[in-house]
């Protein structure tokens, strides 16, 4: 090129090199001499975008999710270590009860087998008017008779399993149990874009409650 181009380096709306000249347009320079995105402009200026620009937008994109992700695992980590240290809390609650009752089983276990082999080993004797009066009363003829039925402290087996349930109850109301079951809620609702709240959860918690309250 002979001649020395010294007007016009830049275009006035982007301040980028002039790389085009559109004849058609008007004479005004800030029209008529385009750079790079004039003519990205001229096409589509909404969905096209210079190789640097759309390299820097993806760095731009990964850097967020990777900020998002990293954020959205620490709230996971921050509700699952929460949620841990209320189910040590209940569990050693219910660790204590359990324990009691267990060893509350194996006396009456114990003490029910010694009353068995001690039965067993036991030497029915025959107490001739108590026995015979016994089997007047239940006799039916023929060599036939009902069997007397065996004297059972039901009164106290009751209230031991009154005991139970009364423990039991006690434990699915305690304070730790309703929290954690909150605390649950509370996590699931953090994430309800993801999933909703479940709704069978929440019944069958109400169904346990309602059966030990009605047995």
């Amino acid at each position: 090129m002979s001649s020395k181009v010294n007007e016009i380096k830049n275009c006035s709306t982007h301040q980028l090199q002039i790389v085009a000249v559109d004849l058609k347009a008007t004479k005004e320079k800030q029209e008529k001499f385009l750079c790079v995105k004039c003519l990205i402009d001229r096409v589509d200026g909404n969905y096209i975008v210079l190789l640097k620009e759309g390299l820097e937008m993806i760095d731009q994109m990964k850097n967020k999710f990777k900020e998002q992700t990293i954020s959205h695992t620490q709230q996971q980590q921050e509700n699952i270590k929460s949620l841990q240290s209320s189910v040590l809390e209940m569990n050693k609650l219910f660790s204590d009860v359990f324990t009691k009752l267990q060893n509350n089983f194996d006396e009456i276990i114990n003490s029910n087998q010694q009353d068995i082999q001690t039965k067993e080993k036991t030497v029915e004797e025959i107490d001739l008017d108590q026995d015979f009066e016994t089997l007047s009363d239940i006799y039916k003829g023929n060599s036939d008779f009902d069997m007397p039925k065996p004297k059972i402290k039901i009164d106290n087996f009751k209230s031991l399993m009154d005991n139970y349930q009364s423990q039991f109850f006690s434990m699915a109301n305690s304070s730790s149990f309703s929290q954690t079951f909150e605390q649950i809620k509370k996590i699931k609702s953090q994430y309800q874009n993801e999933f909703s709240i479940d709704q069978e959860f929440i019944q069958i918690y109400k169904n346990f409650k309602i059966q030990l309250q009605n047995t």
